[in-house]
C-alpha cells in the first residue's frame, strides 16, 4: 500500500531531504509546508522564504513522478491570540510568539504596514488553524490536485484590523512601518513585517468555521 500523501511542516534542507524521499517511496501527493499568501508574491530572498522558493522548484521537477499543491490561507487568527502561534506549536522558527506579527495587544502598540507601495489601504486574508486544517482533510478527496488550493475565513483591510484591536482593548499606539523601533513597554526591537498583498486571487471559503467563530455567519466565493 505505502503512503498515499505527505502534507510537510517542515523548511529549508530537512523539507528538500523529505519531499526526495517521498519520490524514492513513490508517494503519490506531496503538499509542501506553505499555508500563507501566495508563493508568487513572496521574493525567493524574502525573510519569509526559508527554503520554500527551493521546495516548489524541486517539486516541479519531480512533477512527472508526484501531485504537489499549495495551501494558501493568509494570515493565522491565532497570531493574534494569547501565546500567539507558538502556543500552539507552530511558526517556531520565526516571528509566531504572541506581540511578534502586526500588533502585540497585551502592550498596546502596533508596527501596522496599512497602506501598500501605491497608497492604498493594504488587505489580508484571516483563516483559523482549525479551518485550514478541516480544508486539509477534505483536500484529500480532491484528484488531481490543482496548482493551489485557496481557503480565507475573512477578508479585511490592515487599517480595519487595528480598529477592530482597539475597539476591543481600548487605544493602540501604531507605529510607523519600514523602521526598527524600540519598544520602551517591552524593551525590545519591532522589526519591519514582511508582508503580502496579492490581487484578483479567487478565494474558496469554507462553510464550517471554528468554535471560536461560530457567530460569524456563512460565507461564499470572493475575490481577494
Amino acid at each position: 500500500m505505502g503512503v498515499d500523501t505527505v502534507i510537510s511542516t517542515v523548511t529549508g534542507k530537512p523539507q528538500l531531504r523529505l519531499i526526495e524521499a517521498a519520490v524514492q517511496c513513490r508517494v503519490h501527493r506531496f503538499a509542501p509546508a506553505e499555508f500563507e499568501g501566495q508563493p508568487g508574491q513572496r521574493a525567493p530572498t524574502s525573510i519569509l522564504d526559508r527554503g520554500k522558493s527551493l521546495a516548489l522548484a524541486r517539486l516541479q521537477h519531480y512533477a512527472a513522478y508526484i501531485q504537489s499543491t499549495v495551501f494558501v490561507c493568509g494570515i493565522l487568527y491565532e497570531r493574534f491570540a494569547v501565546g500567539g502561534l507558538r502556543a500552539h506549536q507552530m511558526g517556531l522558527n520565526i516571528a509566531s510568539g504572541e506581540g511578534d506579527y502586526i500588533a502585540d495587544l497585551r502592550n498596546m502598540s502596533a508596527v501596522a504596514p496599512v497602506y501598500d507601495a501605491a497608497s492604498n489601504l493594504a488587505y489580508i486574508c484571516l483563516t483559523s488553524i482549525f479551518d485550514v486544517a478541516k480544508f486539509v482533510v477534505r483536500s484529500l478527496d480532491i484528484s488531481p490536485w490543482p496548482a493551489e488550493m485557496s481557503i480565507c475565513g475573512e477578508r479585511s483591510s490592515v487599517n480595519d484590523l487595528i480598529n477592530l484591536f482597539k475597539t476591543s482593548r481600548g487605544t493602540i499606539h501604531v507605529l510607523t512601518p519600514n523602521q526598527l523601533f524600540t519598544d520602551f513597554w517591552i524593551g525590545r526591537l519591532l522589526h519591519p513585517v514582511d508582508w503580502q498583498n496579492p490581487a484578483g486571487v479567487t478565494i474558496a471559503f469554507l462553510d464550517v468555521w471554528s468554535t471560536d467563530t461560530l457567530d460569524r455567519p456563512p460565507v461564499s466565493a470572493q475575490r481577494c
